[in-house]
């Protein structure tokens, strides 16, 4: 499998787990945010840039 359909598929299941479970959003989230980056080698800029797309797109459809 190619890994662009490999994080395709990541994608999908992260939106689904999100919309399904929820999101917290708290004061440790920065602390959260870090600790991932460090254990994924993902930088925090990154991981901030992707969540915050992630949390509107999960609002936009809880609206719409």
């Amino acid at each position: 499998m190619e890994e662009k359909r490999m994080g395709e598929i990541a994608l999908a299941v992260l939106k689904h787990k999100l919309s399904r479970d929820g999101i917290r959003i708290g004061s440790d989230i920065k602390r959260d945010i870090g600790n991932l980056s460090k254990a994924t080698g993902v930088p925090q800029a990154d991981l901030k840039v992707f969540a915050r797309i992630l949390v509107q797109e999960a609002i936009d459809k809880a609206f719409c």
